[in-house]
């Protein structure tokens, strides 16, 4: 659920603590590394947050929005690099908090081999039963439409495939449009 705060926590958790081993080094020199010390914690106890936040809203823009790629070797975030199938092209992928989006080009054949291949890995951890391949609903359909915001929008004649959804809810939905042989993936995680 605070995966996005990972990355942030690090770095300013090492940071505070290089510039608190600094301080207390250069302290020593002149006898007040107890003060420097125990101020120095309190500090950095008391500042932690804010710049862990601030470290957030600087890292965001890179790890969140638009993006596109020309294959499946080009993508850089873990997430998507990992859910999406090697076959695919063309790849725009909107990534935000707790889900991605991702429109690309593939070949229904290798769309059916990497779906299965994916419930063969997770289908046994799944919480819910596999479903039959089927045409895209109009309630499925505004909510997907809904998550990408206008940047695409899914025809009302895709053909919808649900993948494994563990207990935590992490799963994905693939909505496949066949005459332009164009995959809408919605991943979920936390």
């Amino acid at each position: 659920m605070f995966w996005s705060y990972g990355l942030p926590f690090q770095i300013t958790f090492w940071i505070l603590f290089t510039l608190y081993i600094v301080a207390i080094v250069v302290a020593r020199r002149y006898q007040k590394m107890g003060k420097v010390a125990i101020y120095g914690a309190a500090i950095a106890f008391l500042i932690f947050i804010p710049c862990c936040t601030g470290i957030k809203a600087i890292m965001d823009p890179f790890r969140f929005g638009v993006f596109e790629y020309a294959n499946h070797a080009a993508i850089r975030q873990y997430p998507v690099r990992t859910n999406l199938p090697e076959a695919a092209t063309a790849i725009t992928v909107d990534q935000q908090w707790g889900l991605f989006c991702a429109k690309f080009s593939i070949e229904q054949e290798a769309l059916d081999k990497w779906f299965e291949e994916q419930w063969k890995l997770h289908g046994a951890t799944s919480r819910t039963p596999r479903e039959a391949v089927a045409t895209v609903t109009k309630s499925d359909l505004d909510f997907h439409n809904d998550l990408v915001a206008g940047k695409w929008s899914v025809p009302p004649t895709a053909v919808i495939y649900k993948g494994p959804r563990r207990g935590d809810f992490r799963g994905f939905v693939v909505l496949y449009d066949v005459p332009k042989k164009t995959a809408y993936e919605f991943m979920f995680y936390w």
